[in-house]
């Protein structure tokens, strides 16, 4: 007969085993059992020695106990609330996009250290107004935000909703996955938000920066060609 560790011991032939084991507890006179399968062996003697001391009054709350245990393990019920936020995050990024909203459009703004030239009133006026565009687009996305508490406490009020009404472990254990996924959402949206804020820092800086490099530029083109007269 071939011997089983404890640890690599698996459970199988239950129902079978607990059949035989039940058949011999209840009939002790027609105890004659030959099996040669290992595993269901193994189970006949665990299951034999845990039902040695019980009364045939005890057995069917044991197994209603039982079947209860299995089914709060099966028995689904608590997944399917979550709600994507993708279009969401998709019109909050948008709103970013009516000013300096990539590198290709920050680059051809802030060109640096080259004289603004005889139209330099102009060109500031629309360096001003491109500027000001992604400030006044971040105000946006932070009050779209903020008026989206609503949805987002209406959302939490229903996963509070599914984690009270769980009947089962496995009803529990899934409506905690979607409280996480609800969480990550938050996460996602504090990204969004700090996306949102290093866009206007740049634009900051970088306004700040093309100012001085130009006039830098501008006095330097101004005296060279004071000098060459």
């Amino acid at each position: 007969m071939r011997i089983i560790e404890p640890n690599a011991f698996v459970l199988k032939s239950t129902t079978a085993a607990t059949l035989m084991v039940l058949a011999l507890w209840a009939n002790p006179a027609r105890a004659q059992l030959a099996v040669s399968d290992s595993p269901v062996e193994t189970n006949t003697t665990i299951i034999a020695s845990m039902l040695s001391g019980v009364s045939s009054q005890q057995l069917p709350a044991i197994i209603a106990q039982d079947t209860l245990t299995a089914q709060s393990l099966t028995t689904a019920g608590g997944a399917g609330r979550f709600q994507s936020q993708l279009s969401y995050l998709d019109s909050l990024m948008q709103t970013m996009g009516s000013g300096i909203a990539n590198a290709q459009i920050f680059s051809a703004t802030y060109p640096g250290w080259i004289d603004f030239g005889p139209d330099a009133a102009a060109t500031a006026a629309k360096i001003t107004n491109q500027t000001l565009t992604p400030y006044a687009d971040a105000i946006s996305v932070a009050q779209a935000q903020a008026a989206n508490f609503s949805r987002e406490d209406a959302h939490f009020q229903a996963l509070e909703a599914c984690n009270a009404a769980s009947v089962s472990v496995l009803q529990a254990i899934q409506c905690g996955n979607e409280i996480n996924l609800a969480a990550a959402q938050q996460t996602q949206q504090l990204r969004q938000l700090e996306i949102t804020h290093i866009m206007v820092d740049a634009v900051h800086f970088g306004e700040e920066l093309n100012e001085d490099a130009q006039s830098g530029a501008n006095a330097q083109t101004y005296f060279l060609t004071g000098a060459q007269r």
